[in-house]
């Protein structure tokens, strides 16, 4: 029984440690992905900051920034893509997106 009790804990520990918290689903719609970086590039949100590397989600109401000779280009869900050169910050707090010319001509669009 004690052997017992002891491989769940030991289990439960490894669990905690093997799962960081930055792994826990954003409840934020999600907006894009960062398709490439030159440079350093980060996100805020809520008081954090990280690094973004290649294909990084990108949530409504992020703070994108680069630093010094950096580039950034995240393309968005609607294929849409953004660049920010040196020394730049953006927040996409809205996405508004039109149907693609196929999805307009789709009867399920309509």
């Amino acid at each position: 029984m004690k052997l017992r009790l002891a491989r769940m804990m030991l289990a439960a520990i490894v669990l905690a440690i093997a799962i960081p918290v930055g792994w826990a689903a954003d409840p934020r719609p999600l907006i894009g992905q960062v398709d490439r970086i030159q440079g350093t590039a980060s996100v805020a949100y809520d008081e954090a900051t990280r690094p973004l590397k290649p294909a990084d989600p990108i949530y409504l109401d992020d703070r994108l920034i680069t630093g010094a000779a950096a580039r950034l280009r995240v393309r968005l869900t609607d294929e849409t893509e953004i660049t920010l050169g040196e020394n730049a910050e953006l927040v996409v707090d809205h996405l508004s997106t039109s149907p693609t010319p196929a999805q307009a001509r789709s009867p399920s669009t309509r």
